[in-house]
């Protein structure tokens, strides 16, 4: 029995309905007395939780000079429970669908009235900041550069295992990377492993800043603490594409004296 009470309080019946019900289908009918000391529920309760079971289909009631009750068959009251829910689950969609609509000129207002500086946002949070990488590169149509430095939030070693990088068929790559992260192998067959799937990469001197420029519109820009000198990092999205051209002068400047993969094998 305690399964069944738990499967039935697991579809939306109290635990009360449950143990009435339960004992209710064991003999034909029941006085409310019988039936409350059979399923051990409160005598003060078990009219209320009959009513409930009647209004639901479970329960039906037996005229006559004494109260009875009788359970419905199972196969009849959870049929009527699927169409109700059925029925419940769909006037529930009506009313989101209308809910959207209505709330959708609220939405479209504050856009309109949004802040000057909306096309700024500020992410500190490492999954929040790959996240909005991911986000980025999937609404990518042509291009994604990178200049990076240390702090990496990609761990080398697996992707080494693994053998392959995650990149978008049709998009162009450049990546630039510092000559010190030249000095861990999985490092380089990570670069390696971008080269094969049609990526640019050169290596630097020295990268000033953690970059990253999609379509020449979007930028994310990465900046250590200056003041912890912790490897945490503050990320700036910022969508502008005259920004976004401005920094991507300063990448090509940079890739440009920057030396082939090759000469570091």
């Amino acid at each position: 029995m305690p399964s069944i009470i738990k499967k039935m309080k697991d579809i939306g019946f109290t635990e009360y309905e449950a143990k009435t019900y339960y004992h209710l289908l064991k003999k034909k009918y029941f006085t409310a007395s019988e039936i409350s000391a059979l399923a051990k529920v409160p005598r003060t309760r078990i009219y209320e939780i009959l009513n409930t079971l009647i209004k639901k289909g479970f329960v039906t009631k037996i005229p006559g000079k004494v109260r009875k009750f009788s359970a419905i068959s199972p196969a009849f009251a959870f049929d009527n429970l699927v169409d109700d829910l059925q029925t419940q689950l769909q006037n529930q969609k009506q009313e989101i669908e209308k809910l959207s609509t209505d709330l959708l000129p609220i939405f479209q207002e504050q856009k309109e009235n949004s802040d000057p500086l909306d096309y700024i946002e500020i992410v500190r949070e490492p999954n929040r900041i790959n996240e909005r990488l991911n986000k980025l590169g999937d609404e990518t149509k042509n291009e994604i550069v990178t200049m990076n430095r240390a702090p990496y939030a990609v761990d080398f070693d697996k992707v080494a295992a693994r053998g392959k990088v995650n990149y978008i068929k049709g998009i162009k790559y450049k990546l630039l990377s510092e000559e010190k992260d030249m000095e861990n192998p999985h490092f380089i067959q990570f670069l390696q492993l971008w080269q094969r799937v049609g990526a640019e990469v050169r290596i630097a001197k020295e990268t000033p800043v953690k970059l990253a420029i999609f379509d020449n519109k979007t930028i994310i820009l990465s900046l250590p603490d200056p003041i912890s000198h912790q490897s945490s990092l503050t990320s700036m999205i910022i969508e502008h594409p005259d920004l976004a051209r401005f920094f991507r002068k300063i990448f090509d400047s940079y890739f440009e004296e920057a030396q082939p993969l090759e000469n570091f094998i």
